[in-house]
């Protein structure tokens, strides 16, 4: 879920507004397609070429830091219940 749409998983669908965004304003749904190839399959391939240094990571250290301050950050709130700020 974002802003501007969503992402249906694992149907790979997008939905999105087609104009103004809103309760009252209809969305469209549009299919993603792809080679039906596995996901997991797919990244592990391509964690192995990033070290023989075939390829550059896709996401930086920086993302994946970044990721884990915000997963940390809600695990806090849910213990103290208060806010976090980040």
């Amino acid at each position: 879920m974002g802003t501007d749409g969503a992402l249906e998983f694992p149907q790979l669908a997008i939905w999105k507004y087609g104009g103004e965004r809103g309760w009252n304003f209809p969305i469209e749904r549009r299919e993603i397609s792809c080679d039906g190839a596995d996901a997991y399959t797919r990244q592990t391939a391509h964690f192995c070429a990033v070290i023989r240094g075939e390829a550059a990571p896709i996401v930086t250290a920086e993302d994946g830091a970044r990721t884990l301050a915000a997963v940390n950050a809600v695990f806090e709130a849910a213990d103290t219940g208060c806010r976090v700020t980040l």
